[in-house]
C-alpha cells in the first residue's frame, strides 16, 4: 500500500483522486491552497 498526495484540486487533482480511490486500495490524501494575489504590498 503506498500513501500518495495529490497538491491541486483542480480538475486534473480530483479526477487523479477519484481514479485512484476506486481502482486501487491505496491511501489517497488532497490538497489545496488559495492562490496568493500579488505581493501583498500597496
Amino acid at each position: 500500500m503506498l500513501k500518495i498526495a495529490i497538491v491541486g484540486a483542480g480538475v486534473a487533482g480530483s479526477f487523479l483522486y477519484a481514479l485512484l480511490t476506486q481502482n486501487t486500495k491505496h491511501h489517497v490524501d488532497i490538497y489545496d491552497t488559495k492562490p496568493i494575489r500579488g505581493m501583498g504590498c500597496a
